[in-house]
C-alpha cells in the first residue's frame, strides 16, 4: 500500500467498524453464554443424567441443548422456542465465525476488508476476503 493510499483511508470509518465488530461478537456471545447456562445446569438435573458431562465446545453444546429439550423433562415445554432460535442460530454460523475470526483491514476511503485465513486438510493455509 502506498503511502498516499494509506493517506486517504477513513481511519474514524475503520474505528466505527472495530466497534460494530464488537457489538455483533459480543450478542453472539450473550446468546452462547446463555446455551452454556441451560446446558451446565440441565447437566445437574435428574432428568438429563443420562446425558453426561457436557464439551466445552459451543457448537457441541448447541446440539446438546436441541437434544435436551426432545427428551422428558423441563426444557421440553421450551421445544418450539428453542429450536427455532437454534436453527436461526445455525443459518448465521458462517456470518458469526467470520465477523469473529476474520481479520479487519481498512483501505480506500471508508472501506473495510475482511480476510479469512483456514488450515486445508493438507496443511496449506488458504485465505479469502
Amino acid at each position: 500500500m502506498s503511502s498516499s493510499e494509506i493517506a486517504s483511508i477513513d481511519y474514524s470509518a475503520a474505528h466505527e467498524a472495530i466497534y460494530l465488530r464488537g457489538m455483533l461478537i459480543n450478542r453472539f456471545s450473550a446468546v452462547e453464554h446463555g446455551i452454556s447456562e441451560i446446558v451446565f445446569r440441565a447437566y445437574a438435573h435428574p432428568s438429563y443424567v443420562s446425558f453426561g458431562k457436557p464439551s466445552f465446545k459451543v457448537a457441541k453444546r448447541k446440539n446438546r441443548l436441541r437434544k435436551l429439550v426432545e427428551v422428558p423433562g423441563p426444557l421440553q415445554n421450551y421445544r418450539t422456542e428453542v429450536e427455532s432460535i437454534l436453527d436461526q442460530l445455525e443459518e448465521l454460523d458462517v456470518y458469526r465465525s467470520f465477523i469473529a475470526h476474520a481479520i479487519m483491514v481498512p483501505y480506500e476511503f471508508k472501506k473495510i476488508k475482511f480476510k479469512m485465513y483456514h488450515i486445508n486438510d493438507d496443511g496449506h493455509i488458504e485465505g479469502s476476503i
